[in-house]
């Protein structure tokens, strides 16, 4: 049997202007608000300038959110090389 298309959109709804909004002042602050468990750490930057926009713990290493991720990551380590590393400010 093949798989066939989704008969509907998958894609998650617009909420309305009228949705409550969760505001905080920090990172820290929005994974306290969403109760989220383990370990978090990410980092948000400026893809022309580099910049640090934000982060959270961006200098620990932690296992990736998905496998696709960590495919990623053995591929860049296969073709770059483990001694590669990239300039941050």
């Amino acid at each position: 049997m093949l798989a066939e298309a989704p008969l509907s959109s998958l894609r998650l709804a617009l909420r309305g202007a009228d949705a409550p909004k969760l505001v905080v002042k920090s990172a820290n602050a929005l994974v306290r608000a969403l109760r989220i468990s383990g370990r978090v750490g990410f980092a948000v930057t400026n893809a022309k300038t580099s910049a640090r926009i934000e982060g959270m713990t961006g200098n620990v290493s932690v296992a990736p959110a998905s496998v696709t991720k960590a495919i990623t990551a053995l591929y860049a380590l296969d073709v770059l090389g483990a001694t590669t590393g990239f300039a941050r400010d």
